[in-house]
């Protein structure tokens, strides 16, 4: 029923086989409809990682609501963003742990070979392998944050999982790196 008509037509609605709009048509249609709310979302982010144990669960009840408006999906922002944020503490916490530990051991080894003075093709060999593993680092975490909010997995799985994504996934992985930057 129309707001100033008394008639009810039947239409067509939208069919159920009816294209979709290209990629990109449907990111900035999403980006723009959601664009208040995800300003307003990044600042209750920042707010919520200024205790810095809090960065993990505040970035996986970012990626929920982020995850939902890409989707299409209805999400109360302020509300979903703090029921995943309580949900993930736990998961998050460990990840963001396991992340800064993994990312000084890297960062001291990297000093270390950078500034070794041994044989300059183990020194090489060293950096090499030490600069696959920060990129690995950084892939794994292109993954885990959204299989930790899509799926009901225990922390083995989610980083299993997400290394074996960031060790395949190379031209995906180096887009989303170059993109998201």
């Amino acid at each position: 029923m129309g707001l100033f008509s008394f008639k009810d037509k039947a239409g067509p609605g939208v069919s159920k086989n009816e294209p979709k709009a290209p990629a990109h048509v449907r990111f900035f249609k999403v980006y723009f409809g959601h664009f208040s709310r995800m300003v307003g979302l990044n600042i209750v982010y920042l707010f919520a990682c200024f205790p810095i144990f809090t960065i993990g669960p505040a970035t996986a009840g970012m990626t929920y609501v982020m995850r939902n408006y890409s989707q299409g999906k209805h999400v109360e922002t302020m509300h979903d963003f703090m029921k995943k944020c309580r949900e993930h503490f736990k998961q998050g916490l460990l990840v963001f742990v396991i992340d800064v530990v993994i990312a000084v051991l890297l960062y001291l080894s990297i000093s270390f070979w950078w500034h070794s003075s041994g044989s300059s093709t183990m020194q090489a060999i060293a950096l090499v392998f030490l600069i696959y593993f920060v990129y690995l680092l950084v892939c794994t975490n292109l993954y885990i944050f959204p299989m930790m909010v899509s799926f009901d997995l225990t922390l083995k799985q989610l980083i299993r999982n997400s290394v074996i994504l960031g060790a395949t996934q190379f031209g995906r992985n180096i887009a989303m790196i170059l993109f998201d930057g």
